[in-house]
């Protein structure tokens, strides 16, 4: 196992960290228990001062173990630092993506819309020649209808590709 960069706290320091946060709240427990033990008796039996001392030892314990998971909690965010940074960055991430989809999907559907009316253009020269033809001018029509199709596909080249 490799040692932690210098800076950083290693294990035996967040063990000893968590034991001094245990021995607090042990304290504060047993401070606890002489509060409920002074409240538990009678009004005559009862000694203020001890019962004074314990609840403001109870209190003190409980504000130390705050203090101490704070600061432990404090020295921790640092190091998972780049967890949170890893993490909206991969939403993010998963965002741009699903918005590339979607326009991938568009693109796609405007080249399929493209292709089709390009179909109906060459088929409706055909059939505007072949009417021609039938009329008697087939030579005209016919440069005509080359002239168109050369256009149309000069726009498909020009159209984006998918």
């Amino acid at each position: 196992m490799e040692a932690p960069p210098p800076g950083q706290p290693t294990f035996s320091t967040h063990y000893r960290r968590l034991q001094e946060i245990e021995q607090k709240v042990v304290r504060a427990i047993e401070a606890a228990s002489y509060v409920m033990t002074e409240l538990s008796k009678n009004k005559e039996e009862m000694d203020k001062s001890i019962l004074h001392v314990a609840a403001t030892g109870f209190v003190q314990q409980v504000q130390e173990a705050q203090q101490l998971v704070l600061q432990a909690v404090k020295s921790a965010a640092p190091e998972r630092n780049f967890e949170a940074n890893n993490y909206f960055a991969m939403v993010q991430s998963m965002v741009a993506a699903e918005k590339l989809d979607a326009v991938s999907v568009h693109v796609s559907g405007i080249s399929k819309l493209l292709r089709q009316q390009r179909q109906q253009q060459q088929q409706q020269l055909q059939a505007a020649a072949a009417a021609a033809a039938a009329d008697g001018h087939g030579e005209l029509t016919e440069a005509a209808a080359t002239a168109a199709e050369m256009l149309v596909d000069d726009q498909a080249d020009q159209a984006p590709a998918q």
